[in-house]
């Protein structure tokens, strides 16, 4: 099944530049993802997570917070990408900071495998340390099992 009965090497971590790389298109994705009105709702109009501005920049007027320049109608393209960029640099700095702790990836680790147990086999997630079968998930609606 492998070549010479052995795994193949494991691949060297990535270096600090490699990270930021990585990050970066990681949060282009995510940004690439969202529907316009979605982003619009979520990093307001500016581009940031709030509705105003940020260090004496301003997104632009009007609904559409800067993408949308002249009266025909017609896309901006540096106005697009400066909100694009601005939406970018939030998801890296705000929203991928979060999976950046181990201890909070751990903890979310185990409780999806916990779940995914608990669906599969219910019984895994009752109590029964006292003997009687009964416990938090026992479907009776009583928190210990008993009346």
């Amino acid at each position: 099944m492998f070549p010479n009965n052995s795994l193949a090497p494991g691949r060297p971590a990535p270096s600090a530049s490699e990270i930021l790389e990585i990050r970066t298109k990681a949060a282009t994705a995510i940004v690439d993802a969202l529907p316009a009105f979605v982003a619009r709702g979520y990093f307001g109009p500016s581009g940031y997570g709030g509705d105003g501005d940020r260090d004496g920049e301003k997104g632009g007027g009007g609904e559409n917070g800067g993408e949308e320049e002249g009266g025909g109608g017609g896309k901006s393209k540096s106005g697009g990408d400066k909100v694009k960029a601005r939406r970018v640099k939030f998801v890296e700095e705000e929203i991928l900071d979060v999976f950046a702790d181990a201890y909070c990836n751990r903890h979310f680790v185990f409780a999806v495998v916990e779940g995914v147990v608990c669906r599969v086999f219910p019984e895994m997630g009752m109590n029964t340390s006292d003997g009687e079968g009964g416990g938090l998930r026992d479907g009776s609606g009583s928190v210990d099992g008993k009346t």
